[in-house]
């Protein structure tokens, strides 16, 4: 584990003073940093590290297409010894200069999704320890892929633009006995599909069978999610879900996690004591065949009395716990909390002296937490949700 730097120890000190108003909450402490290789620096493929990954089980995959090149997808693994060391560097056959490859990201299994900045989707197989390109997803011409994507067992998700009717989609691909991906179904959810597939935020739950899409640019910007659950050979929309106390321009949707039956939606500009772009998250729990709003995931005055810096930009559910990030205030953190169906327990808390939470990642308990604004294009600060001691009551 690196040492922590100067600027970290001075923000760990900072937040000293606002953590004794409250619960003296314990912080989440660093197990290890990961960082881009000075080849990623000489391909000019390092900027925003961290901002676009995905993990599953002992692998984790870096999207590094933001710096306008050609890009790749980092892969990290996790060795016996619980250390995550870089193990592969994945590009596409007909990798090209300005592709931007690895915009998008996710991993399942021995199977990684890509996508790049000219609107392709390629997949890799992983065999005999080395990544294999698989498919080059092809899509109507009328058709433009996103960056938001997400896979979940034998079915991918994608963010997508339909340039002839000028709204936004959801494509949904299923792998077939071949192995290839196909198009399986083209999804609209019900209400106000926005123009551009950056407002479509695709995730599956683990059997790949339910779907949930943030639709944060609905109603005036209050924003949305929906559920899609898939029957037979058919996807339908089973529930769009707003906040009970939603606003104009919260932009609730920005961010959403589905783990079982605990859905984690980001509202990273709503508005708590009069401040603009606070932000908060909400906790929805599965209560037969509908969802629910079961709390929000915003911490009181006296548990943090300063700005929050957009929380919500990013959720995740690990195995034992919900986290929201605000990367954007003058304490740039993360809020963990302990995951129940029932009440809001802030039970620790991250700190970055750089964009804590711009991506978030998660396998079991670990936690990947991206932190793009770096003098080396970034950085990836690896937690474990269970080590923390349990806060004072």
């Amino acid at each position: 584990m690196e040492a922590p730097t100067v600027a970290r120890i001075l923000s760990a000190l900072v937040l000293v003073p606002l953590l004794a108003q409250s619960q003296a909450l314990p912080q989440l402490p660093v197990q290890q940093v990961l960082r881009p290789s000075a080849e990623d620096s000489d391909n000019l493929r390092a900027n925003n590290f961290g901002e676009a990954m995905d993990a599953d089980g002992d692998t984790l995959a870096v999207g590094m297409g933001q710096g306008g090149h050609a890009g790749a997808v980092a892969i990290f693994t996790r060795g016996a010894d619980g250390v995550w060391t870089r193990t592969a560097t994945v590009m596409p056959d007909d990798s090209t200069e300005f592709d931007q490859f690895g915009f998008g990201v996710a991993i399942e299994g021995n199977t990684l999704l890509a996508v790049n900045g000219r609107h392709e989707a390629y997949v890799f197989e992983r065999g005999a320890g080395a990544w294999h390109q698989q498919q080059k997803v092809s899509f109507p011409a009328e058709v433009l892929a996103g960056v938001n994507i997400d896979l979940s067992r034998n079915v991918a998700a994608i963010s997508a633009d339909d340039i002839q009717s000028s709204v936004a989609e959801i494509l949904v691909l299923r792998r077939k006995g071949n192995g290839l991906f196909k198009l399986e179904a083209v999804l609209r959810p019900s209400s106000n599909p926005p123009s551009s597939s950056n407002g479509y935020l695709p995730e599956f739950n683990d059997s790949g069978n339910v779907l949930a899409v943030g639709a944060p640019e609905e109603g005036a910007g209050q924003g949305a999610a929906y559920v899609f659950r898939r029957h037979g050979a058919h996807w339908v929309e089973q529930q769009r879900l707003t906040a009970a106390d939603g606003q104009p321009d919260d932009s609730f949707g920005s961010s959403v996690a589905l783990d079982g039956q605990l859905l984690a939606v980001g509202a990273p500009n709503k508005i708590r004591a009069n401040i603009v772009g606070n932000g908060g998250a909400y906790v929805f729990a599965m209560q037969g065949k509908t969802w629910h709003e079961q709390y929000q995931l915003q911490p009181t005055i006296e548990q943090w009395p300063t700005d929050l810096g957009a929380l919500g930009t990013q959720v995740e559910i690990t195995a034992d716990s919900i986290v929201a990030s605000a990367p954007f205030g003058s304490l740039r953190s993360l809020f963990v909390y302990e995951r129940t169906r029932l009440a809001e327990l802030l039970k620790a808390l991250a700190l970055d002296n750089t964009l804590q939470g711009v991506g978030l990642a998660s396998s079991g308990t670990t936690l990947f937490s991206g932190n793009p604004e770096d003098v080396s294009g970034g950085h990836i600060d690896v937690y474990d949700t269970s080590d923390v001691s349990r806060p004072q009551q």
